[in-house]
């Protein structure tokens, strides 16, 4: 089985920088996992810099997110930290899977990835454009700068 690289499409740029330097991060953190799906180069090492990747970035670029919401007064900010909570919870779900915490074969890296990086992209093209879009909005008729 083939997995498919991410693409970053100039669509997914949300015009504040640190939010799409986090989520340009986490884009490559699967494509060199992917890579070495794809080249038979997996193996534990591979497997836990992944998970050291999504564990440290999402911690970092949620609590980014939650506190460009908080400041900007988003009305979206209790649905879009559900949102964070439940990629949070899933996420740790198939991490701590008795079955897959020991081993991290390839069946536990393909469950995981695919997961993440689909959930990733649409809470990317969807969640977080609604909050880019009203940030800039606001900042544009000269709210909360």
């Amino acid at each position: 089985m083939r997995l498919n690289k991410l693409i970053w499409y100039d669509d997914y740029t949300s015009g504040i920088e640190v939010i799409d330097n986090q989520h340009k991060i986490i884009f490559n953190a699967f494509n060199d996992f992917y890579h070495a799906f794809n080249s038979d180069e997996m193996n534990k090492i591979v497997i836990d810099k992944l998970i050291e990747t999504i564990d440290s970035y999402t911690t970092i670029h949620f609590d980014t997110e939650e506190e460009y919401m908080i400041m900007h007064n988003f009305f979206g900010y209790e649905d879009h930290k559900k949102r964070h909570d439940f990629f949070k919870n899933i996420y740790k779900e198939i991490k701590e899977n008795k079955f897959f915490r020991h081993s991290r074969n390839h069946l536990f890296a393909l469950n995981l990835a695919t997961v993440t990086s689909e959930w990733w992209g649409i809470h990317i093209t969807t969640y977080d454009r609604e909050l880019t879009n009203f940030i800039k909005t606001n900042k544009s008729k000269g709210i909360r700068e």
